[in-house]
C-alpha cells in the first residue's frame, strides 16, 4: 500500500453556488484518517448559517439534505470556522475529491481570518488518484463517481456529506491497494 508521511484530513465544504468569488460554504464536513492504515481519528461536520430568509435556508436545506431547522440553530461561518480548525490543528495532508473543494476550504478560511490555518498544506485531489489509476486500468476517460464505487466493491451509496467523504475515503483506500498490487 502507499505509505503517507502525515495522516490525511479529507474534507468537503458544500457551496452554496458554483462560484468560489461570491458564493459562501454552508456547510464544512471533514474527517481525519491515519496515514498507515486509513481508519478514521476524528470528524467534523456542521451546517453554517449565512441567513436569516426562510427561502435561503430552503435552498442550502435542499443541497446538503440537512433540516431547514438544523440550519435555523446553525453557528455562523466563523464560528464554525474556528471551531473546524481549532479540531484539526496537527500536522495533516488536506485531501479532496475535487480541487474546487480546496478553492471553497481556502476562501472558508480566509474569509474567517484563519488562512495561516491552510497556508503552505500540501494537498492532493482523489480525482487525480482515480484518472491515474483508471489509466494504469485501461480506461480510456476517468470514470464518474459512481463508476468508482462500482470498480471499488462499493454498493451503498452516500446520503450526507459525511457519507460522501467516508466514501471517498473507502475509494482511496481500495485505489491505493490496487496500485501497490500492479
Amino acid at each position: 500500500m502507499i505509505k503517507f508521511t502525515s495522516d490525511i484530513l479529507l474534507f468537503e465544504c458544500i457551496p452554496s453556488g458554483n462560484h468560489p468569488e461570491k458564493d459562501q460554504a454552508i456547510e464544512a464536513s471533514a474527517i481525519l484518517l491515519d496515514k498507515s492504515n486509513f481508519l478514521e481519528k476524528a470528524f467534523y461536520s456542521k451546517p453554517i448559517k449565512t441567513s436569516l430568509l426562510d427561502s435561503v435556508l430552503t435552498r442550502h436545506s435542499e443541497l446538503t439534505g440537512r433540516s431547514i431547522e438544523e440550519f435555523r440553530k446553525a453557528s455562523r461561518s466563523i464560528n464554525v470556522a474556528r471551531e473546524f480548525f481549532q479540531l484539526f490543528e496537527s500536522d495533516y495532508i488536506l485531501a479532496c475529491y475535487q480541487p474546487k473543494s480546496y478553492t471553497y476550504l481556502q476562501r472558508f478560511a480566509y474569509k474567517n481570518g484563519l488562512q495561516s490555518k491552510i497556508d503552505n498544506q500540501q494537498v492532493f485531489s482523489i480525482w487525480t488518484i482515480a484518472y491515474f489509476y483508471s489509466r494504469i486500468v485501461g480506461l480510456r476517460k476517468q470514470p464518474a463517481f459512481d463508476t468508482l464505487l462500482e470498480i471499488c466493491g462499493i454498493t451503498e451509496k452516500p446520503k450526507s456529506t459525511l457519507d460522501y467523504l467516508r466514501t471517498q475515503a473507502k475509494i482511496l483506500e481500495k485505489i491505493t491497494e490496487k496500485i501497490t498490487d500492479l
